[in-house]
């Protein structure tokens, strides 16, 4: 929250670039264990007590929201990887969102008993018939094909061409268009990774999908 309410905010930058460290995954978790504690009242107050689970979410929520909102910094995030948890909730509500043929995304917290988290609700609900409830409830794993068939990406850009995709974004000047940058770089999913990992199953599947969870 201070990041962007300090900082973006105040037009100190020009654009945000969102990526994982260690070149692996863009995730981070909370402690979904101590957050059930105590909404059940059952963690000492050294450790957050009862207020815990409120704060948690409330301070989640509010930086989901002034990342959705924000108009000031394009928000570019790069999912060249393992892309759960609190990776989505801090970049699928920004402006501009590149999977890459290395992408899986999921909403994994469902399998646990949770609803899905950092805004899912909000964007899950959104999507084409019923493809936003069956990933919510079913917690599928989604490739590039399916992040941009759903529209949960907005472009896909092969890993090989991150680095210089970075570099110029990096390089970003107030008379560029972040837009004509990412577009430089991105390419056609279907025709750049022909039938990867068997295309999109979201689209392959999406009668029984839509009859299924579209109610």
């Amino acid at each position: 929250n201070d990041v962007f309410n300090n900082i973006v905010l105040q037009d100190q930058v020009d654009v945000v670039l969102l990526e994982g460290a260690g070149g692996k995954a863009f995730c981070a978790g909370g402690d979904v264990a101590r957050v059930r504690l105590s909404g059940l009242k059952q963690l000492p107050e050294n450790e957050g007590g009862d207020g815990l689970t409120r704060n948690f979410f409330e301070q989640e929520y509010k930086l989901n929201n002034i990342i959705g909102l924000q108009q000031k910094a394009p928000q570019v995030s790069i999912w060249d990887g393992i892309t759960m948890g609190g990776g989505v909730g801090i970049s699928v509500h920004g402006k501009y969102r590149i999977c890459t043929e290395k992408t899986l995304f999921a909403k994994p917290e469902t399998a646990i008993g949770l609803f899905p988290d950092v805004g899912g609700s909000y964007f899950l609900s959104r999507l084409d018939g019923g493809l936003g409830l069956y990933i919510g409830l079913t917690g599928a794993r989604l490739n590039a094909h399916d992040l941009i068939y759903s529209g949960i990406a907005t472009h896909f850009v092969p890993t090989r061409r991150i680095e210089p995709l970075r570099s110029e974004l990096l390089a970003f000047g107030t008379n560029d268009s972040v837009e004509e940058i990412i577009d430089k770089y991105s390419e056609d999913v279907a025709g750049s990774l022909g039938s990867l990992k068997g295309g999109s199953s979201l689209e392959n599947n999406r009668s029984s999908i839509d009859r299924c969870f579209a109610q």
